[in-house]
């Protein structure tokens, strides 16, 4: 049986502070109980999280320019229109959003569970202060949605969601993950956005873009907090709107995203009671979310 290196940790942890008379047998039995808790819970611990975000102040990535966008000069018929705005949706179009998601044919409970990047691996991520933005990718094994990164050039290939490190994986496994995604969730949300637009060769969101400001908010509010993440909740987004930019063939292009997948993020931490927010805001990604106009970069 593979080890679990974070139990490991754990336990570890448990024994020093023992040893170092931190723990008492009170704080033991406290922790035995807890443990008997989590078992009685874990049958059912997925299937309870609720999606309320009442009264919250949800935004777009204000940071993110869409990275399709060719041409740094607009011209006066065709401005660059990607950061219009704040995109501030209310509450009640957010849940809207989910319970379209909820709906579509093939999304079950393994599909509905939000997705979390830890504190100690978005400190991991964003280590370089000039890193505005990461790209994620989407991936899907047993339990669901996984979230990865790449760097080809240094043959480096990451696992960084529900782990307390990012989880290093050789290409082929990267790979595997994606064609799983391919094969999983997008393809019920691909004959979902081919239903909806009548374009019968659009693909579902592949890649999308978590933003440095959501990472810096996590810090700012976490203080010495570690067990604390932004957490990620699937939804579909149902804006009629557009990104416009200039091709090399000097056409006006508009590029669409309404129905396809993105996420809410929110900053959140755990105590032994469970999940909560830290602030009632969070954000979602728009302009990141590839394709469109094309799968080339995804």
């Amino acid at each position: 049986m593979e080890q679990n290196e974070e139990l490991e940790e754990i336990l570890g942890k448990i024994y020093q502070f023992v040893e170092y008379k931190k723990l008492k047998n009170d704080d033991l039995f406290k922790i035995k109980e807890f443990c008997d808790k989590m078992i009685e819970r874990s049958s059912f611990i997925d299937k309870s999280e609720k999606f309320e975000f009442k009264d919250f102040k949800i935004q777009r990535q204000e940071e993110i320019s869409a990275d399709y966008i060719i041409k740094v000069l607009k011209t006066k018929a065709c401005p660059d229109n990607s950061m219009s705005g704040t995109g501030e949706v209310p509450s009640g179009i957010i849940a809207n959003w989910r319970e379209r998601y909820d709906e579509i044919d093939g999304v079950n409970e393994k599909y509905n569970r939000s997705i979390k990047i830890t504190k100690e691996v978005a400190q991991d991520i964003f280590k370089d202060t000039s890193l505005l933005k990461i790209k994620i990718y989407l991936g899907e094994d047993d339990n669901g949605l996984v979230f990865l990164t790449k760097n080809e050039s240094e043959n480096n290939y990451f696992i960084i969601s529900n782990t307390s490190k990012k989880w290093s994986l050789k290409k082929q496994e990267f790979d595997d993950l994606r064609t799983a995604y391919e094969l999983g969730l997008k393809s019920y949300l691909d004959k979902y956005i081919r239903s909806e637009t009548g374009n019968q060769v659009a693909n579902n969101t592949r890649r999308f873009i978590l933003g440095r400001k959501i990472y810096e908010k996590l810090i700012a509010v976490s203080e010495q907090t570690s067990n604390s993440a932004i957490v990620f909740y699937p939804v579909i987004y149902l804006l009629d709107d557009y990104v416009q930019y200039e091709n090399d063939a000097n056409e006006c292009v508009k590029v669409q995203h309404i129905h396809r997948l993105t996420f809410l993020m929110v900053t959140e931490y755990y105590t032994a009671l469970g999940r909560y927010p830290f602030l009632t805001e969070g954000v979602y990604d728009r302009n990141g979310l590839c394709p469109p106009p094309d799968g080339s970069n995804c």
